[in-house]
């Protein structure tokens, strides 16, 4: 088993924990430091490898510090290249394996990079049992008024609320997204900028069917064997007639397919898995 150190900004949604979490049911010790814990300092003679993940805030200068010993490998997980990478590549210089989790911007560092999408947590993200659906759809997720990134996202939702019963919930974490996504007969995902977001996965791991944007060279389609277990759209009339075939079908053939995809997620992508494929690439091993 590893001994790590992951370093990350700390807050009870971000990303970070679900891989933390993943790390240690998997057997691995696990110590971590940074804004928002409970030690921002770390002895890194301690552990065997260093690990940083993005978790928001812009670039880590207090993790510079730490970046210069050659104690051990050291790896980074860049989360929002769609967003950040004017910083990214400059800090990826100081870690041995680079991991990115949007597909798009694996050749764009100059060195080799590791793929390695987000997940979901079905300890988090599968709904209590007994919820019954309150809309024909929802969606959890911030809308930011304010910022032009988000204006195609407010755009399809005011869209949808205008011919469906639908349910957006800002703010929804953990238990409360899991029970949100319950309450829709079907789950609804837009993508930012490109980015192959958290919801996808959430969303599936929540036992309803999911209708996603289509993005390309975000390599969705490339994560399953088979038929990719949600419906996807490319413009607002795909979008329409991929909601209206979800809706219109009986609620036990609706029931089947999110079950269906359900399967498939947990198969395949949980943080478990991805902290498998991580320790493995580092040299660590990474099963039990």
């Amino acid at each position: 088993m590893a001994n790590l150190l992951v370093a990350y900004r700390y807050s009870h949604y971000t990303t970070a924990n679900y891989l933390v979490w993943a790390l240690r049911a998997l057997g691995h010790t696990v110590d971590c430091f940074g804004p928002g814990h409970d030690s921002s300092e770390a002895d890194l003679s301690l552990h065997e490898a260093l690990l940083w993940i993005e978790a928001g805030g812009g670039p880590p200068d207090w993790l510079r510090p730490y970046l210069w010993s050659s104690w051990g490998p050291m790896a980074a997980w860049f989360l929002d290249s769609h967003s950040q990478h004017h910083w990214h590549k400059d800090l990826a210089r100081y870690f041995d394996h680079i991991f990115v989790a949007q597909r798009a911007y694996v050749d764009k560092f100059g060195r080799p990079v590791t793929w390695l999408p987000v997940a979901c947590d079905p300890e988090i993200h599968t709904p209590p049992p007994g919820i019954e659906p309150e809309h024909d759809m929802v969606f959890v997720g911030h809308l930011y008024g304010g910022s032009p990134l988000y204006e195609r996202r407010r755009r399809l939702l005011d869209m949808l609320g205008k011919r469906y019963n639908l349910g957006v919930y800002e703010g929804a974490y953990l238990k409360d997204m899991a029970i949100a996504h319950a309450k829709g007969r079907v789950v609804f995902n837009v993508s930012t900028s490109g980015d192959l977001n958290m919801r996808v996965f959430e969303a599936l791991c929540s036992g309803r069917p999911l209708v996603t944007d289509w993005v390309k060279d975000a390599g969705i389609g490339e994560l399953f064997d088979d038929e990719p277990p949600f419906h996807w759209y490319e413009d607002s009339e795909s979008m329409m007639a991929s909601i209206d075939y979800l809706l219109g079908l009986p609620a036990a053939a609706r029931n089947y397919l999110g079950e269906q995809a359900r399967e498939a997620v947990l198969a395949r992508h949980t943080y478990r898995h991805r902290a498998q494929q991580m320790l493995e690439v580092m040299g660590l091993g990474g099963t039990t």
